[in-house]
C-alpha cells in the first residue's frame, strides 16, 4: 500500500475528519438557533388595552399607531 492509503486507514486521521464534520453540523445547528432567536426577538410586543384605557392615552396624546385584529 502507498503511504497515503494508510493515512486514510488511520485512527487519528479519521478522527479528524470525523470531528470536522461534527463541529460542522454543531456550528449548523448553534446558528439555526440564534437565527430563530433573533426572528422572535424582533417581533414587536403588543399590548392590550381597554376601551378607557385606550381613551385616555389618546386624550393624553400617547398613542402612535394602532392596530386592530379581530
Amino acid at each position: 500500500m502507498t503511504e497515503q492509503g494508510n493515512n486514510q486507514n488511520d485512527p487519528g486521521t479519521r478522527w479528524a475528519r470525523l470531528s470536522k464534520t461534527a463541529s460542522f453540523w454543531v456550528f449548523l445547528v448553534l446558528m439555526s438557533i440564534l437565527a430563530v432567536q433573533f426572528v422572535r426577538g424582533s417581533e414587536e410586543a403588543a399590548t392590550e388595552f381597554t376601551y378607557t384605557e385606550s381613551r385616555e392615552q389618546l386624550r393624553a396624546d400617547n398613542i402612535h399607531e394602532v392596530t386592530v385584529i379581530e
